[in-house]
Order: structure tokens, then C-alpha cells, then sequence
């Protein structure tokens, strides 16, 4: 097994190593229905690389023509330069690649549906009065620091690093230490915490969980998370667009540059690779259009949340500070004396007589 293919699977997470082999797997059953043996015991000489190559490319137009998405064959791809990384100087994949850009060209890549600041803060305010302030503190963070779904869900209390003293001047610290762009950028990446709402929220949350004896800042999972979300979407009564947990993102990006008009600021704050990326989640008419669309039943309860928004996130439980344990302060002038190792001998004299 050469390097490259353990330090390459390493870089995939558990969720895309379960998509890489369906992926594998159908690719399997393709060249088993073609009379070719497995590609775990296929042995790769030029005329087989020749094949395979056309074979690869073929499998991509089949998917085409069957109408499925274009991240499906991606996939594929990807495992493949996981999995086999030693072909990628034989040019296997390059037919592929060559067909997924005119894929891409027919097919654009669709993007999340998002919706404006208001909406995201009433969601937040519907979520604290119906589901606790924990599933809403996860909605606020993936909203204010613009993180993915997974991220804050695998976050642990020595990641969070919150200011003990009440400050509007200073900012907390989210360290992300399992992020998705680890294998193009840090391994470890922090995150500011600016809003000084957020901040005692994330204070509070902390104390509790320390006293219960946790370790996790969340204790559901991503499967919880939707759940919420589904559930606050009923509540709020918003049936436009198709709302998942990734319309997070696109919100806080979107929120991001319309405050600041700073392109750079906002992937710098995202951790996108590069501008190009980002674009694809700056929709400031599609969050436009979704508020316009609201009926008015659902725009006057949007405002009635975002009256308590102000009245409830502005004021979290206060914690109590921990207690300072000073050392006594000894005077370098007059040094406390410690007794010897032996103790203190009495030595007595005599008097001269």
C-alpha cells in the first residue's frame, strides 16, 4: 500500500469515507457488468489504464444522462485519487474531469436557500422559548461565526475561550480543531466572537456544563440539530423555500459582507480557501426576495420575536466569578524565615565563671 493512499484517507472524515465507498462500490458493479474484474485485483498495465480511463468517463456520462447530481460522480472521482493515488500520473482521471467541467458548464451548481438577518434572529428567539437556550446559543454561533452544521456540534469547553470580566471591548475565541478545509489550510482554526450577547451566552453555557461535569459544549447531535431546525421552522411558519441546516452559512456570509462591504473580511471569517468559493454562498437579493415573499401573518410574528430578541438574548443569567487565591505577600526587605530541614537545636553555653 503506498503513502500516499494512508495520508490521503487519513484527510477524510468518517462521512465522506462512507460516501467514497458507495461511490467505489457502484464503480464496481459498472465494470463487473462490463466483464472487468474488481479494481482492488485488477492489474494496471498501460492498455488497462487506457481502458479504465475511457471506462471512468463513461461511468460520469452515464450519470449524466440518468439525471443525477453532478456531486455524485465528483465523489468517484475523489475516491478514487484517495484510494489510488499512484494513476494520477497516467492521466486516468483526466477524461473525467474533462467531462464533469461541461457538466458544470449545462448544470450549474445550485446553492442554498438563505434568508436575511431578521428571519435568522427570530428563528434564534423561537428556538430559546420553545427549545432551551442550547439548541438556540448552536443556531446563533453557526449564524454569527458562519461555521458549518458539524462544526460546533464536535466542539469541546477547553475550545471556547471566553473573557471572565463583562466587556463590550473584548471578544471571545471559538477554536475549531476538526474543520473540513484542514487538508488546504490549518489544521486547527480560530474563529473571533465579537457580539457581546454571544459571548455571555457562550459564558453561561460553559459555567453550566463545567458544573455538571461535561465535556461537550452540545449534547445533541447533528441528527438533533435538523430536528430542531425542522421544528422551529414549523413553529414560525415559514414554508417558502426548502430551509436545511447549510442555509446557516449562506445567512451569516450574506449578514457578513452587507454589514462590513469587505470581501476579504468575510472569508477570512468563513475560512474559505479563496474568493471564488465564497461567492457561491453571497446571495443578498435571494435573502431580499425570501423576506418579501413572508405573508403577513408570518412577518408580524417575525417582528414580535425580534422584540424579544432584544429584550431576551441582551440579558443571559449572570455567572458567578471564580474565587482569586492570593499568596501572602512577604516584604523582601524583612524575608520570612523557614526553619531548617533538622528543626531548630537548642545549644546551651555556660557562663564563664
Amino acid at each position: 500500500m503506498p503513502a500516499e493512499f494512508r495520508l490521503n484517507q487519513g484527510l477524510a472524515g468518517p462521512r465522506t469515507r462512507m460516501q467514497y465507498a458507495a461511490a467505489l462500490a457502484a464503480f464496481s458493479n459498472f465494470l463487473r457488468e462490463k466483464g472487468w474484474p474488481p479494481l482492488n485485483i485488477m492489474a494496471f498495465t498501460l492498455s488497462y489504464l487506457f481502458s479504465l480511463s475511457l471506462l471512468l468517463s463513461e461511468f460520469v456520462q452515464d450519470y449524466f444522462d440518468a439525471g443525477e447530481p453532478m456531486y455524485k460522480a465528483q465523489k468517484l472521482v475523489d475516491a478514487m485519487v484517495a484510494y489510488y493515488p499512484h494513476l494520477r500520473p497516467h492521466g486516468v482521471y483526466e477524461v473525467a474531469r474533462r467531462s464533469m467541467k461541461t457538466w458544470l458548464k449545462v448544470e450549474p451548481v445550485e446553492h442554498s436557500e438563505i434568508f436575511d438577518e431578521k428571519m435568522a434572529l427570530s428563528f434564534i428567539v423561537i428556538a430559546f422559548c420553545n427549545l432551551g437556550y442550547e439548541k438556540a446559543l448552536y443556531f446563533w454561533m453557526m449564524f454569527h461565526c458562519i461555521m458549518r452544521p458539524s462544526e460546533p456540534l464536535g466542539l469541546n469547553l477547553n475550545n471556547i475561550s471566553v473573557p471572565l470580566i463583562t466587556d463590550p471591548n473584548q471578544t471571545g475565541v471559538v477554536a475549531v480543531t476538526d474543520p473540513k478545509t484542514r487538508h488546504v489550510s490549518a489544521r486547527e482554526q480560530s474563529i473571533l466572537v465579537t457580539d457581546p450577547y454571544l459571548l455571555r451566552w457562550l459564558r453561561y453555557l460553559k459555567y453550566n456544563k463545567t458544573c455538571l461535569g461535561h465535556t461537550k459544549l452540545f449534547s445533541f447531535d447533528y441528527d438533533g440539530a435538523r430536528s430542531a431546525f425542522m421544528t422551529v421552522q414549523r413553529l414560525a411558519g415559514f414554508n417558502l423555500p426548502p430551509f436545511t441546516l447549510r442555509s446557516w452559512r449562506g445567512t451569516g456570509a450574506t449578514a457578513h459582507f452587507r454589514k462590513y462591504k469587505i470581501i476579504g473580511r468575510t472569508r477570512d471569517r468563513g475560512r474559505w480557501e479563496n474568493e471564488r468559493s465564497l461567492r457561491h454562498y453571497l446571495h443578498e437579493a435571494l435573502a431580499r426576495q425570501v423576506s418579501i415573499l413572508l405573508s403577513p401573518n408570518v412577518l408580524a410574528l417575525r417582528d414580535d420575536m425580534l422584540q424579544f430578541a432584544r429584550s431576551i438574548l441582551s440579558h443571559p443569567p449572570s455567572v458567578p466569578a471564580p474565587p482569586v487565591h492570593r499568596t501572602p505577600f512577604v516584604s523582601p526587605a524583612s524575608p520570612a524565615r523557614q526553619p531548617p530541614r533538622g528543626g531548630y537545636r537548642v545549644v546551651v553555653k555556660k557562663r564563664r565563671s
